[in-house]
């Protein structure tokens, strides 16, 4: 039974950070690719306009929604490319390598010539 559980908890550790790079590398694209809709919709907020910031809203969740679609696509060797990177410094580091930073850049340009 103890065995079990063991396998059990490295394959859920697993899927955690599986899913976790793959969201790192979107959101890192997002940052960019997404920043009109992002900040339209915080100068929305602070100057209480609800109205335009749910159109903010709308136009990045439309813009992270591309970027899923091209990562899965168009840009699907350069997704895999700063996946591997991030999976390979996993837990031993406590920030991205410059080469994980590089990949991350390839990847945000091939979604802005979208």
């Amino acid at each position: 039974m103890e065995s079990y559980i063991n396998t059990l908890n490295n394959n859920t550790e697993g899927i955690a950070n599986s899913a976790v790079y793959g969201l790192m590398a979107n959101a890192f694209v997002s940052k960019y690719a997404c920043k009109q809709s992002r900040e339209g919709f915080l100068l929305s907020k602070q100057q209480g306009n609800n109205d335009s910031a749910s159109k903010y809203v709308e136009e990045y969740l439309n813009c992270y929604n591309r970027i899923i679609s091209n990562s899965k696509g168009e840009c699907l060797k350069q997704f895999n490319e700063a996946y591997s990177c991030l999976e390979k410094v996993g837990k031993k580091a406590d920030v991205i390598s410059i080469d994980c930073v590089n990949l991350l850049e390839n990847l945000t340009h091939c979604n802005m010539k979208k």
